[in-house]
């Protein structure tokens, strides 16, 4: 805002440098104080007396008040403290947890640290740095010393109970010993607590870990209670008498009453309990006016029963004073109305209506050049007025509403008039919710009648809006500074690319594509009439109408010749990925392929992927090769003209569109019979073969929909092909879909095929009904239906079973979208909460505002991404891969490129070291290209040039026959590769990176451009020296252009591309892995996790690789497989008897009564009668197959029992070759068996806690792998073994679900070289930071790569880098911030703020005001986009003393940047190349051709 606009205050100006937390010290609450306040009533009286609280010492709320300390008005008064003296002192509730464990680290008689200085664990206590952690260590180590170590008396332990600390004493017994279970309680007053605590020496409060001048332990006692100023407070006038006091005054009034009382009580001498009731009601009174969501206390009310508003609660949440009045305010100049959309108006413009204009005003100073315009506006009248007022001075305004026709107001300089809004100002419009920064843009005003906000249809896309009622918001610019940034950064032109996907998501939409594509079709011509009606248009005048396509019998134009007035002469090529075998010279039927001559549309028919906000599109070529304002024009024009001949020829849908071929409908009926033979024959198959079927689930029933599916993907795939092969262009429903303006296959195949199986949480037989899901249906009838399977479709009808399960499947998907929006909100608040300080700076890092390095280059390769392009590439490179690194003789040889000596002597003479680049480096360069050959194979990558289009436009320019002749030779070649290396070099050693000397340089890039450039392709293309240059030049530029900008907030771009794809991302799905129908968490749930770092995952997943003695052994694997997954006793039992022994004593032996099994007697006897056994026998069945199994004898069953019972067990058993194997135990009496005997009384509760101790005796295997396979058989997989890459073919992997790596890798068949697991924090444990960063990568990449969205990679790895530059992985929560955050207002703005302040106050932070947060919330400046720098003010001539230490800085900075000075070799460099080498190689070859420079390196631009 304005200074202008507002009183100046008379307190000085001044700069906030840092803010240090810390506690009030009792005496400086005194000092601020204006007055101890003894009355407790609050006055109703317009004017208070000077004893109430409301007193105006306290501040003024009112215009015509005056401040009784300072006697100023409401806009200077600063607002004054007060204080109350409590009678008796009070803990403060925020900190007792504090005290209880500083006087559990101290003596309680001498107030001495209880840990002697010369101790181990004193030295452990120093080490720790951290506050809270230190404190903690002092309670551990106390708490084993019992008692005072000079004087031998016992030491208390404390208790907290309400808002008091108990200490409880052990009692002395008769012995004068101390009994510590019998303890004496008793309530540690406050002013015993201040007396220990004072007594704290200064080295013991250092070494507790306190700042022993910002805060001291007996300072958390409140002696004195500040009294805030009224403005935290105000009053709120019910009318002239009565007014409503703030919850704080009550609270205050509370205390002041009871304190007053307890004065009373004491002075009086009244009974002990008295003085301790109201002592107690003073101490609930404090804390619940600092506190009053606390559960150790009742809450506080007022008499209507609503809770009153603490400290506390005013600072939390959402509406608390953080995040609702200092992080974001609500602003004037702003308006609000629902949109709808306009065909008429520009692109970057909107629709005002004339009431907002009028309303909303913008502040223009008076000067020279405006004066007379700014006396018009003042003149007018009435309904013409077109300002609003004038402000001359301070305080003096001037409102001309109210003016006369005839009175003249005379303007001068310095006057400032709030005008109207205007045609052409610039404005900001805001949609709700605002997900990415695309979501707030600058537009120009044009005010229209009635009373919506009119906005182009075309810049729907980025706001998500539509007109079904949506209402934005507008922001009116008050300074000349915002209005720029607006204009220039904001603007709608700028933000046609987006950072999150680099492709366009402003593009034609709707209306106007459906008439492009009909516009431009091959067959479409116009008469000179409707050609004037499609192209009149007074921005569009200019066309040359002479040349029509047919001149007899009738003269026509094309429609494409249409376009040639829209675009200036542009020329490009887009190809679809699945044209690339059509041939140039053939003729596509389809029409896909654009080319663009001139300006010229030479082929090509329009649609969503040529000018809608997709890749490579019209508008991507114009904004990246041309310029961002041709991009803006070709939208408007085209929109225009599409418009006009919509309105001309006409479009509608109708119903017989629906109708496509008779064949069609006999392939639905052939299918639903194909559907229904099915069913019936699963269903024969289940009766046959699973009798249980109806009583039990089954696997196979999950067979059924599967086959019957691919019967509809068969439908499916013979509508595409009729749609794609059949002559449809009278349809008008599928011209919608092949254009992209509305509609898919899908919605199609839904109204004319089938609608298919509905995705259901019921999709399976119910066991309870019966197998019937309705009671419609009769017992054990199964129709197809019943599954929810619908095979009707939308034209024909649904019945109403099936509209039933229609609707069930669509109810899951709205509230499965509900649930998701706020789940996808949080994590869109917490990525930018976290990252909102990552900035790139200008040595190309990106830092935070501390500058902590986050990443040396932006993304890995330094550019920005809305300036990278989807470059495909669909040929099978090896082939090229040979050619370039072998020596053939037909082919370019590269190794020239290593031999010094021709590059540098021959063409440099004796510069041959300008670069100060040696041959070394060449061999390093190119070996590491070999080591990237896989680059070459890939289909899709982002690069900031496209070499092909620059070739392209490079023949267009040398056309000249006798250049085409002179077609350069090896060596030049080689000299333009060695240069091209020089320029990507280059870029690491300019002005913005120049801390990277040589060690970067983007290969993916080189190898890309030697791609195209290879002397084969040369030949074909016909690239003369001249052009070369030309291409040279380019890429340069290209390069130079996208590189990214300093100061841009990387992290909150980041944030927001990775946040907005969630909001289309699915909350509960889930997809099969490998052979094993296991469900794996994806989506938002596991996006979740990895953000954050979840330590138990839902779904851990191992890929493990046998060793390779192992690898094809699949009978070993089986071995294997049987003794990685986790078994129990209750895999291998069938049974289990429990046999009571009841025998009676006779002359000390024992007569059995029940003779069960003769081979026990001679047991029992041996033992003489002694009660060694208990009277339970075990008997254990055994499943003979699953023992055969798993491969397990008798011997190592008995074994492990014995192992698993560490007391003494018989165990008799029978031999593995017998039919029934069994096994016995018999348990000897134990301190373990009495005490499980004394735990569970009954018989029967014993006797099942055994059996379940059995059940769960472990065998083998990995704790928790509950599921292992093998995973897609064989594999061939090639890994990197000290930079040798080494190919092991036939290799078996396996599976494994919920177990840990560390426990794999001990497993001596597993190969620890290849292995791989999706738990992140796991793979940190076991492998390091770097792997569990290189996997964060990956399962982002796959959770954010799901479908059809895709993430430009430099967003995912700032976040990646962001989670792991700490060295341990940091999660994106508030548990994560506390190592990030750079400041404690930056955590207190995101969760638990008066938690985190309450931290911040007894750690004595300071806050250094580097961060965005703390800036925004003290109204600084924010060191960020146009804030980043600062600007250099030229000192005057005459100041020697200026001159000097700017020549000093001068000389100091040559020294420092003498590596900048390359890029002006470089230059050098380049006219080397231009003017020397390319005549010394002409005339070398005899051909006497003069090349003029100027007409050559000109920049060709547009």
């Amino acid at each position: 805002m304005d200074s202008h606009r507002f009183s100046c205050s008379k307190a000085p100006f001044s700069n906030i440098g840092s803010i240090q937390f810390g506690i009030w010290n009792p005496d400086e609450i005194k000092k601020y104080s204006i007055k101890n306040i003894t009355f407790s009533q609050i006055g109703n009286k317009l004017r208070p007396s000077i004893d109430e609280l409301n007193s105006e010492k306290f501040g003024v709320l009112e215009k015509n008040q005056l401040c009784s300390v300072d006697e100023s008005n409401l806009i200077n008064c600063p607002g004054y403290f007060g204080h109350v003296e409590l009678t008796k002192p009070v803990y403060n509730i925020n900190y007792l947890s504090i005290v209880k464990k500083i006087l559990q680290s101290i003596n309680f008689y001498t107030s001495e640290i209880l840990i002697d200085y010369n101790t181990v664990e004193m030295r452990s206590v120093l080490k720790e740095k951290n506050f809270s952690k230190r404190i903690n260590l002092f309670v551990k180590y106390s708490n084993k010393i019992k008692n005072d170590k000079f004087s031998g008396e016992p030491l208390p332990t404390y208790k907290i109970d309400g808002t008091t600390i108990f200490i409880e004493f052990p009692t002395m017994t008769a012995s004068r010993t101390f009994d510590y279970k019998l303890v004496q309680r008793s309530e540690l007053k406050p002013e015993k607590a201040y007396e220990i605590l004072k007594k704290i020496s200064k080295k013991n409060c250092i070494l507790l870990g306190f700042d022993y001048y910002n805060i001291r332990p007996n300072w958390f006692i409140l002696y004195n209670l500040p009294v805030p100023p009224i403005y935290v407070r105000p009053y709120c006038k019910k009318n002239f008498i009565q007014r409503s006091e703030d919850d704080l005054t009550y609270k205050l009034c509370d205390i002041i009453k009871v304190n007053e009382r307890l004065l009373k009580v004491i002075i009086a001498k009244k009974p002990i309990s008295l003085v301790n009731h109201y002592r107690e009601l003073l101490a609930y009174h404090v804390s619940t006016y600092f506190d009053n969501s606390s559960l150790k206390l009742p809450i506080s009310t007022q008499t209507s029963g609503r809770p009153i508003k603490g400290i506390v609660q005013r600072l939390n949440g959402k509406f608390g004073r953080l995040r609702r009045n200092l992080m974001g305010k609500r602003v004037d100049f702003t308006g609000r109305t629902v949109i709808t959309g306009d065909s008429y108006i520009n692109l970057d413009e909107l629709g005002i209506p004339k009431i907002i204009s009028k309303k909303l005003t913008i502040p223009t100073i008076v000067h020279k050049f405006n004066i007379e315009r700014m006396s018009t506006l003042v003149d007018s009248i009435s309904k013409d007025l077109k300002a609003n007022s004038i402000l001359k001075g301070y305080n003096k305004k001037i409102d001309l509403r109210y003016k006369s026709a005839t009175s003249i107001i005379l303007l001068k300089y310095g006057f400032i008039i709030e005008k109207h809004l205007e045609d052409g100002d610039v404005l900001i419009l805001n949609r709700q919710p605002s997900l990415h920064k695309m979501s707030m843009m600058g537009h120009k005003i044009k005010i229209l009648p009635y009373l919506t906000f009119r906005l182009n249809l075309s810049v729907t896309t980025p706001y998500n809006a539509d007109f079904d009622g949506d209402e934005m918001n507008i922001h009116v610019p008050q300074t000349i500074l915002t209005k720029i940034e607006s204009m220039m950064i904001m603007t709608v032109v700028e933000n046609i690319m987006s950072p999150q996907a680099n492709k366009p998501v402003i593009g034609i939409v709707q209306d106007s594509m459906i008439s492009s594509y009909d516009l431009f079709r091959k067959d479409n011509f116009l008469t000179k009439k409707s050609l004037n009606i499609v192209s009149t248009f007074d921005k569009l005048r200019g066309y040359n109408k002479k040349h029509p396509s047919i001149i007899k019998p009738k003269m026509l134009w094309s429609g494409k010749q249409s376009i040639n007035y829209m675009t200036t002469k542009t020329s490009f090529i887009i190809k679809n990925i699945k044209e690339n075998d059509v041939l140039w010279k053939e003729i596509n039927p389809e029409d896909s392929l654009i080319y663009m001559f001139k300006g010229n549309l030479m082929m090509g028919r329009l649609t969503k992927k040529n000018i809608g906000p997709s890749y490579n599109s019209i508008i991507q070529n114009l904004w990246t090769d041309y310029s961002k304002n041709e991009s803006k024009k070709v939208i408007n024009n085209l929109q225009y003209s599409t418009k006009q001949w919509i309105f001309l020829k006409g479009f509608s849908v109708s119903l017989a569109d629906l109708f496509l071929d008779v064949s069609m409908i006999e392939i639905y009926c052939t299918s639903i019979e194909n559907i229904e033979k099915l069913w019936l024959k699963e269903l024969r198959s289940t009766f046959l073969y699973d009798l249980k079927f109806f009583f039990g689930k089954n696997k196979q029933q999950y067979l059924k929909v599967k086959t019957i599916n691919e019967e509809i993907k068969k439908f499916d795939k013979i509508l595409s092909y009729y749609l794609n092969k059949g002559n449809l262009n009278a349809n008008s429903l599928i011209n919608m879909m092949k254009s992209g303006s509305k509609g898919s296959e899908i919605n199609l195949m839904q109204i004319i095929g089938l609608l298919g199986q509905q995705s259901l949480v019921l999709s399976e037989f119910s066991r309870d009904y019966k197998a019937r899901l309705f009671s419609h249906y009769t017992f054990f009838e199964i129709p197809l239906e019943i599954k929810g399977y619908i095979k009707n479709n939308f034209l024909k009808g649904l019945s109403p079973y099936e509209f039933f399960f229609h609707s069930i499947a669509g109810r899951e998907g709205i509230i499965d979208t509900s649930i998701k929006t706020a789940e996808t909100g949080y994590i869109q608040r917490k990525l930018s909460k976290s990252m909102e300080n990552v900035i790139s700076y200008y040595d190309g890092s990106v830092r935070n505002s501390k500058n902590f390095i986050i990443q040396f280059v932006y993304g890995e390769d330094g550019f920005d991404p809305t300036l990278i392009e989807e470059i495909s590439c669909v040929e099978n490179n090896k082939n090229f891969f040979m050619k370039i690194f072998l020596n053939n003789k037909k082919c370019f040889n590269f190794n020239i490129l290593c031999n010094n000596k021709i590059n540098c002597k021959n063409f440099y003479k004796d510069k041959n070291n300008v670069l100060g680049i040696d041959g070394f480096f060449y061999h390093n360069i190119i070996n590491i290209i070999k080591r990237k050959k896989n680059f070459l194979i890939k289909k899709k990558f982002y690069l900031p040039l496209n070499i092909e289009k620059i070739i392209f436009r490079s023949k267009m320019f040398f056309t000249d026959r006798a250049l085409k002749q002179t077609v350069c030779d090896n060596n030049l070649l080689a000299l333009f590769l060695n240069t091209l290396i020089k320029v990507l070099i280059l870029r690491t050693n300019g002005v913005i990176f120049n801390n990277f000397k040589n060690n970067f340089i983007n290969f993916s890039l080189l190898v890309y451009i030697i791609r195209f450039i290879d002397w084969g392709n040369y030949k074909k293309s016909n690239i003369t020296p001249s052009s070369l240059l030309w291409i040279l030049h380019k890429i340069e530029k290209k390069i130079l252009k996208s590189l990214i900008c300093p100061g841009l907030c990387l992290g909150v771009i980041a944030a927001q591309s990775i946040g907005e794809p969630t909001t289309q991302m699915t909350l509960n799905t889930f997809h099969h892995a490998g052979i094993l129908d296991k469900n794996v968490t994806v989506g938002v749930p596991r996006f979740n996790e990895i953000i954050n770092v979840s330590k138990n995952i839902k779904h851990t997943i191992v890929n493990v690789c046998l060793t390779s003695q192992n690898s094809l052994e699949f009978e070993s694997s089986k071995f294997i497989i049987s003794r990685i997954k986790y078994r129990k006793f209750i895999d291998i039992l069938s049974n289990i008897e429990v046999l009571y022994l009841n025998y009676i004593k006779i002359d000390d032996r024992i007569n059995n009564i029940n003779f069960f099994k003769m081979p026990l007697m001679n047991v029992f006897l041996n033992y003489n009668g002694k009660d060694a056994f208990v009277n339970l026998i075990f008997t254990l069945y055994f499943d003979r197959l699953k023992l055969n199994n798993l491969n397990l004898s008798m011997v190592e069953i008995i074994a492990k029992i014995t192992y698993h019972y560490k007391f003494k067990v018989y165990i008799i058993s029978t031999s593995d070759n017998i039919k029934n194997i069994y096994l016995q135990i018999f348990y000897f009496k134990s301190k373990k068996i009495n005490s499980i005997i004394k735990k569970y009384k009954k018989f029967e509760n014993i006797i099942n806690f055994i059996i379940n101790d059995i059940l769960e005796i472990p065998l083998f295997g990995i704790a928790g792998a509950r599921e292992v396979g093998i995973s897609n058989n064989i594999r061939t997989i090639s890994y990197n073994e000290k930079n040798i890459f080494k190919k092991i073919e036939n290799q078996l992997f396996l599976d494994l679900y919920d177990c840990k790596v560390l426990d794999i890798s001990m497993l001596p068949w597993v190969d620890v070289n290849l292995i791989a697991s999706n738990n992140i924090i796991d793979i940190y444990e076991f492998f390091g930071i770097e792997a569990s960063r290189l996997l964060l990568l990956l399962e982002l990449k796959k959770i954010l790569g799901q479908g059809s969205t895709y993430i430009n990679m430099h967003h995912i790895l700032c976040l990646t880098d962001f989670m792991t530059n700490l060295g341990f992985l940091n999660s994106i929560n508030r548990f994560g911030l506390k190592y990030q955050a750079l400041s404690a207002l930056q955590q207190c703005s995101f969760e638990e703020t008066a938690k985190t302040f309450i931290k911040a106050s007894i750690n004595t932070k300071r806050d250094e005001l580097n961060s965005i947060t703390e800036n925004v919330i003290l109204g600084k400046l924010i060191k960020l986009g146009t804030g980043f720098f600062n600007p250099f003010v030229k000192p005057q001539l005459g100041n020697h003393k200026i001159k000097n230490i700017v020549k000093q800085t001068l000389q100091q900075t040559k020294e420092i940047n003498n590596n900048s000075l390359v890029i002006f070799e470089q230059y050098k460099l380049y006219n080397l190349f231009k003017f020397k080498t390319v005549n010394n190689i002409l005339s070398k070859k005899n051909n006497k051709i003069n090349l003029n420079s100027k007409k050559y390196y000109y920049d060709w631009d547009y």
